[in-house]
C-alpha cells in the first residue's frame, strides 16, 4: 500500500512538472515571437523615417534646381538692366552706342552677365545633385530597414509556430514518462499478487 501511494504521488508530480514545462515552453516561444514583432515594428518605424527623409531630400533637390534656374534668370535681367543703363548714358551724351568701344562695353557686360547666370544655374544643379545623393542614401536605408522588418516578422511567425510545437513535444514527452511510470506501477502490483499467492498456499499447508 505504501509503495502504491508513493507511486501515485510520483505520478502526480510528473504530471504537474509536465504541465509546468509545457506552459513554460509555450510562454518562452511566445515571448520570443513578441520580441521579434517588437524588432519588426522598430525596423518598420526606421524605414518610415528614412522614406520621409528621402522624400524631403528629393523635394529639396527640386527646390535647388528651381532656385538655380531663377538665379540664372535674375543674373541675365541684371545684365540687361546694366546694359540698358550704359546705353542710356552713352546715348544721352550724343555718342553712337552701337559702334566702337561703347559697343564693346555692352558686349563685355552681356558676356559677364551670362557667365554669372550660367554659374548660378550650375551651382543650383550641384546643390540639387547633393540632395539627390542624400535621397538615394535614404532610399537604401529604407529598403534595408524594410528587409529587416520582413525578416523579423518571418522569425516571429516561426517562433510562434515553434512555441506550439515545442509545448506539444514537452507535453508528449511528459505523458510518455507518465505512461512508463504507470506501466511500472501496474507490473509491480501484478508481481506482488503472484508472490503472495504461493506464500499463502505454503502457510495453509
Amino acid at each position: 500500500m505504501a509503495l502504491g501511494s508513493l507511486g501515485y504521488i510520483a505520478l502526480g508530480l510528473t504530471a504537474a512538472n509536465t504541465a509546468y514545462q509545457t506552459v513554460a515552453a509555450y510562454n518562452q516561444g511566445q515571448a520570443q515571437a513578441q520580441n521579434y514583432r517588437n524588432q519588426a515594428a522598430a525596423a518598420t518605424q526606421q524605414a518610415n523615417i528614412a522614406s520621409a527623409n528621402q522624400r524631403l531630400a528629393e523635394s529639396e533637390a527640386s527646390a535647388e534646381k528651381k532656385a538655380g534656374y531663377e538665379e540664372m534668370q535674375s543674373k541675365r535681367l541684371q545684365a540687361a538692366r546694366v546694359i540698358g543703363q550704359q546705353r542710356a548714358q552713352m546715348g544721352g551724351s550724343g555718342v553712337a552706342v552701337d559702334t566702337g568701344s561703347f559697343l564693346d562695353v555692352n558686349i563685355e557686360t552681356a558676356m559677364q552677365g551670362e557667365i554669372s547666370a550660367i554659374n548660378a544655374y550650375n551651382q543650383g544643379i550641384d546643390r540639387a545633385y547633393t540632395k539627390e545623393i542624400e535621397a538615394w542614401n535614404y532610399a537604401n536605408q529604407a529598403a534595408g530597414y524594410q528587409a529587416q522588418a520582413k525578416a523579423y516578422k518571418s522569425a516571429a511567425r516561426s517562433a510562434k509556430s515553434s512555441a506550439g510545437w515545442g509545448a506539444f513535444g514537452t507535453a508528449l514527452t511528459g505523458f510518455a514518462s507518465m505512461a512508463t511510470s504507470w506501466g511500472g506501477m501496474t507490473n509491480w502490483g501484478k508481481t506482488t499478487e503472484v508472490t503472495d499467492t504461493p506464500s499463502l498456499q505454503i502457510y495453509v499447508t
